[in-house]
Parts: C-alpha cells; sequence; structure tokens
C-alpha cells in the first residue's frame, strides 16, 4: 500500500512509498551526480545517500509489476533482507518508492552510502597492497557457500556488487537473489557464474593464480 505521507521528490519525480518503514530523509532531491548508469537503471550520489532510479523497460509490463512482488527493487529489497538474516552484510536499504504509470523511470531506492568501501573488482592492487586479499577473497567465498546451503544464488554475481574496506569488511550491494530448492541446480547455476568471475578477475590479471586458488578452493558450490 502506497504511504502518502513518505512522498518523494527526486530530480522533479515524484515517488510514493511502498515501504519498509517510515523514512526520515530528505523529501526533495536534485542532483546531476550521476555515478553509474545502465541500460536498467542509473545511480546518483547525494551527501551520505545513494539513489538509484530503476528505468521502464517495457511500458505495461513494467508498471504493472509494481502492484505485485515482481518489481526489480521488490527482489533487491527481498535479497537484501533474506542476507541479514543468514549474517551476511550488506547495505542499508532507507526508502523504496514507486511513480506509478511512468514511461521513463518508476522505482527509487535509497540507500547508505558505504564510506570508506570500494568495489572489488577495480581496487584489488590497494587490497592486495594492505595484505587483506586474500581474507577479502575467502568471506565472498565463504558467503557464496552461506547462499548456496540456504537454497539462494545472486542473480547478478561478480565482484564489482561486493564492496571492502582496506581493512577486509565486505559488504554486498545490488542484492537480486535466485532461488533454488535443488542443490544440483544451484551448482549448475553458480559453475556458469564462477566461469564468468574467472573471465573477469583471473583470465584479465586482476587476481594472480594464487589469489585466484584461494577463492576457488574455498567455494563448496559452482565448481567443474
Amino acid at each position: 500500500m502506497m504511504m502518502l505521507k513518505d512522498t518523494v521528490i527526486f530530480r522533479n519525480k515524484k515517488f510514493y512509498s511502498k515501504n519498509i518503514g517510515s523514512y526520515e530523509g530528505k523529501r526533495n532531491i536534485d542532483t546531476d551526480n550521476k555515478i553509474y548508469e545502465s541500460k536498467y537503471s542509473a545511480v546518483y550520489k547525494e551527501g551520505m545517500d545513494i539513489y538509484k532510479t530503476v528505468k521502464v523497460s517495457s511500458y505495461f509490463r513494467d508498471n504493472f509489476r509494481l502492484l505485485t512482488t515482481r518489481s526489480k527493487s521488490y527482489d533487491e529489497i527481498k535479497g537484501n533482507n533474506f542476507l541479514k538474516q543468514l549474517g551476511i552484510n550488506v547495505h542499508n536499504i532507507k526508502y523504496w518508492g514507486i511513480s506509478p504509470m511512468s514511461h521513463d523511470v518508476n522505482e527509487l531506492l535509497i540507500t547508505e552510502y558505504l564510506k570508506d568501501y570500494l568495489p572489488v573488482e577495480h581496487h584489488t592492487i590497494a587490497f592486495r597492497e594492505k595484505g587483506v586479499l586474500e581474507k577479502i577473497l575467502i568471506q565472498i567465498a565463504n558467503d557464496i557457500n552461506t547462499m548456496a546451503s540456504n537454497g539462494a544464488i545472486y542473480r547478478d554475481l561478480h565482484f564489482q556488487n561486493v564492496m571492502s574496506k582496506l581493512n577486509g569488511q565486505i559488504c554486498w550491494i545490488d542484492t537480486g537473489l535466485k532461488y533454488l530448492k535443488s542443490k544440483n541446480k544451484i551448482n549448475k547455476k553458480l559453475q556458469i557464474k564462477i566461469n564468468v568471475i574467472k573471465r573477469d578477475m583471473l583470465d584479465t590479471g586482476l587476481l594472480s593464480a594464487n589469489e585466484w586458488n584461494s577463492f576457488y578452493d574455498t567455494l563448496s558450490f559452482g565448481k567443474q
């Protein structure tokens, strides 16, 4: 149910809360500080908050899904809560708003800005210099094991969606998950995703063979 008292205006577009609790942040935000964009979403930073707008790719389908549990943001919020219950560190989602019958963007997520965190994929050199890269890789593998043991895998599993501090403390973002009851199916799907990570991290030289082996050997799922 939409909560009109929790309306947020972002870049002159009004979003109505479908929310996870009352929202106490800014209600009118106008920023051009875009830090990421894909064909599915755009991400902005303002102060200590991150604003993610979800793009409409199919007008009737995407707006209809706002009324169901199949919207893109719902998946992320559900996965975020699921991982918290497993004890996996995830970012805090502060607000979920929708803009019904929109032609451009129809969902807004406001999340915490992860100060002092860096995406693992782009900062392996810094983590290696701090002596924490192996610790990070092992923790990522252990978290993947925990998810798989509980019937879930990341829809978009790559090391850009894992953030870490320079002390090795990691945090997962973009938490859309796929849930499967069959461990055999989980293993097969993870094999594909692990091969993509291998291509992105080992084959490009971002990880050494020994570093990759520390990650791969810790995995209980997704091996050939």
